[in-house]
């Protein structure tokens, strides 16, 4: 499968809906990797967690290799515009030794970590800080999480076939740091209205396809979750965020 078309689809669904990260994450870096820094993200999508980063003073070069990603990146990153490259974890086009940060939200889940690791290694300072970050639904802290949770195993069939990309993640990068590493996480509850609702669910990979029965069928049972759990036109999204840190030298 290649990975890095996935997303083609729904680049701009991606930009909109997807959920942005808590300030305390950003905090943390900063009492890391203080700025003035330069930061490199890697498989950046749309450019939630770089504008992120470039809001907490770093200076961003985002790497996406998919074209419909880098084009909404770069429509969204303003009014101060950060660098935007083709690349890969694997293979970033960076130049070597010239990045303070190097993070990877959302995404570890779709790199080779034996490969990405030398090319961070090869793109990092001596003192280069490596942040891994990820948010993750909690299931099962509310009846609408739960109906949430139920909705992707019933109607959306590559659901299930997608686990395997999660299972044991936090091992896996526990893995990826060679020496030590540091964890934090921070809650990240978000209200959302039903249009935002759907959105999420329509920018997920493994969500049906656009235009056919099976989508208008997500989308019907989308909508009576919605309903039956709003409370004053919003539910909320329960999320955590974590972030695993440490130096890859």
């Amino acid at each position: 499968m290649d990975t890095t078309i996935l997303f083609s689809d729904v680049a701009t669904a991606y930009s909109t809906y997807r959920p942005a990260y808590p300030k305390a994450v950003f905090r943390v870096l900063q009492s890391l990797v203080p700025t003035p820094a330069t930061a490199t993200d890697i498989a950046a999508g749309t450019g939630i967690f770089s504008r992120g980063l470039q809001e907490s003073g770093y200076h961003v070069t985002a790497v996406e290799p998919n074209a419909a990603m880098r084009a909404e990146l770069v429509k969204t990153s303003s009014p101060a515009p950060f660098t935007v490259m083709a690349g890969t974890a694997e293979a970033s086009g960076i130049a070597a030794h010239s990045t303070d940060l190097i993070t990877i939200a959302q995404a570890f889940h779709w790199i080779d970590p034996e490969a990405a690791r030398a090319e961070f290694q090869r793109i990092g300072t001596a003192t280069c800080l490596t942040a891994v970050v990820w948010n993750s639904r909690n299931f099962t802290k509310s009846a609408f999480m739960r109906d949430y949770k139920a909705l992707l195993d019933d109607f959306a069939p590559s659901y299930k076939s997608m686990k395997n990309h999660w299972s044991n993640l936090d091992e896996r990068v526990k893995a990826f740091f060679p020496t030590r590493y540091a964890y934090h996480n921070a809650a990240n509850v978000i209200p959302i209205n039903e249009n935002e609702m759907i959105g999420n669910l329509l920018s997920l990979s493994y969500a049906p396809a656009p235009a056919t029965p099976e989508q208008e069928r997500f989308i019907r049972q989308a909508r009576n979750v919605f309903a039956k759990h709003q409370q004053d036109g919003k539910v909320l999204f329960d999320l955590t965020t974590h972030l695993y840190t440490g130096n890859l030298s």
